[in-house]
């Protein structure tokens, strides 16, 4: 390939799907922390209770009932499945606009074919509302976080219907590429490795894994501001 890799411009959306325990969400927020969260704020949905961004402690919680966050900064709703709640929380987000969002898990948002989050998803570039949407089913999620998004990264899929939905967003054949330098015995890729394709450059890349869940979250704490302490 003669493009270069490269992560997500501050306008671009990205998707990464993958089966659970395949290194997605650890890709997610090492994606997330390439992010400047000195100049813009980002809110992550976290609908699983992710470990990792529980180790964030510079991360600020929001509830989804709260206003848009004026502050630069990364903050965190612990989301619940069917909150409606949240479909306005990013509503809020699309009228702000220069708000990024990562959604760990995808098919959990409310109204997810329609709705606020497929105006972000639609309208992103114009907005700066770059959109992350992470999950393991992608045939339960919005098409429009895949047919919107910049950058696709896939882990390994058992469901044939998951590879089938992301599939058609990517070039023929692109599930099945394995550069003889990352086979393993069984012909497919290791553990924790992906394929990310650039949709912009009409790019291919294997990625490897990424660095582990303390670092990825020393390096989000570095951008952030400590939370005050009063005594």
């Amino acid at each position: 390939m003669s493009a270069k890799f490269r992560f997500p411009d501050p306008d671009e959306h990205a998707a990464i799907v993958g089966r659970n325990g395949t290194g997605k969400s650890q890709f997610g927020a090492y994606v997330l922390s390439r992010r400047d969260f000195k100049s813009s704020s980002t809110i992550i949905l976290d609908y699983k209770g992710e470990e990792l961004f529980n180790g964030i402690d510079r991360i600020r919680d929001l509830k989804p009932t709260a206003k848009i966050p004026k502050e630069p900064g990364l903050y965190i709703v612990r989301a619940v499945p069917g909150d409606m709640d949240v479909e306005n929380l990013m509503w809020r987000m699309w009228e702000r606009e220069n708000v990024g969002l990562l959604v760990d898990e995808g098919y959990m948002v409310p109204s997810a074919d329609g709705g606020a989050f497929q105006a972000l998803l639609t309208q992103g570039r114009s907005k700066r509302t770059p959109v992350i949407t992470l999950s393991q089913r992608p045939v339960k999620v919005s098409r429009f976080a895949f047919s919107e998004a910049s950058h696709i990264a896939v882990f390994h899929l058992n469901d044939k219907r998951d590879q089938k939905t992301i599939g058609e967003s990517l070039p023929p054949g692109f599930l099945d590429w394995v550069p003889p330098e990352f086979s393993d015995e069984s012909g497919r890729l290791p553990k924790y490795h992906a394929r990310w394709y650039n949709v912009k450059d009409d790019a291919g890349f294997i990625v490897k894994p990424v660095p582990s869940a303390d670092e990825i979250i020393d390096a989000i704490n570095s951008q952030l501001v400590p939370k005050r302490r009063w005594l």
